[in-house]
């Protein structure tokens, strides 16, 4: 097993990259090697995932980190859109993550006839 990384993260963090910046630390501090990254459009409510680690919300939607089944997972949410990044330390809970939330999220929207 290799150690982890030797990360100094320095940044200058505002009130919006609050959430990123601990995701960032974490990321790093927990030799989380598997990161995935997507954003799509969305007419779904955000989903429930009990209480966040930490949230930020503002008038039309919020950023809020979780731990879900293994993986640490920053999902920003606001009307039509959702962000989501998830890491974890082997890839199937990244995976597992990404088909929930496109299960919940994605296959909701409208299709053309």
């Amino acid at each position: 097993m290799t150690d982890a990384p030797n990360v100094e993260l320095q940044n200058q963090v505002q009130l919006d990259s609050l959430l990123s910046g601990v995701l960032i630390s974490r990321i790093a501090s927990e030799s989380l090697a598997f990161v995935h990254q997507e954003g799509w459009r969305t007419v779904a409510p955000e989903p429930d995932f009990g209480k966040p680690v930490m949230q930020s919300s503002r008038e039309h939607g919020a950023t809020s980190l979780y731990e879900i089944d293994g993986a640490l997972v920053l999902l920003g949410f606001q009307t039509g859109h959702v962000y989501v990044v998830a890491a974890a330390a082997e890839p199937d809970p990244v995976r597992a993550v990404f088909r929930r939330l496109h299960e919940l999220l994605l296959d909701q929207l409208p299709r053309a006839l």
